[in-house]
């Protein structure tokens, strides 16, 4: 090969590998920045439901000293309430405001125990209203915890 001929090879490989970078390079940009989004949200979440795991195991089983009956009461005083109740901006306010760095068909178990999470939640304000007493079944807090720690898993 001529001194042309080197040149005008080495600008073809340059063109080709200028062409990949521009072609794939935000691709491969948008995908690690998505992966270390989605590994940051899932850090978080992680260790935010294992708290909140330990606050409602808490609340079950050294404030209440539950007897095993499925029908017993599991009483939160206003500051168990509150304790519990701080955990709803984990899907408000991160889980859903990272809808576009998270695949939520990842995460079934997260939506249903969220949506029931809520409900709990609103059980027990709804009873503070009513008879100045929020609790929950023994039962109740079982099926959450169960939910719960499936939705843990999600994030492991």
């Amino acid at each position: 090969m001529n001194t042309n001929e080197l040149i005008q090879f080495y600008a073809l490989q340059i063109s080709v590998v200028a062409a990949l970078i521009a072609f794939l390079g935000q691709r491969v940009w948008t995908w690690v920045d998505r992966h270390n989004k989605t590994k940051r949200v899932k850090t978080i979440m992680h260790k935010n439901l294992s708290h909140l795991r330990k606050d409602l195991l808490r609340i079950r089983d050294k404030r209440n000293s539950p007897s095993g009956d499925p029908k017993q009461q599991i009483k939160f005083c206003k500051t168990s309430f509150s304790e519990v109740r701080g955990y709803a901006y984990l899907y408000t306010e991160f889980f859903l405001q990272h809808i576009n760095d998270i695949d939520l068909t990842k995460y079934p178990n997260t939506i249903e125990f969220f949506l029931h999470y809520r409900i709990n939640i609103e059980t027990i304000k709804s009873r503070f209203e009513k008879l100045n007493n929020g609790h929950l079944r023994f039962d109740s807090v079982n099926i959450l915890l169960e939910r719960l720690n499936k939705t843990i898993e999600e994030f492991s």
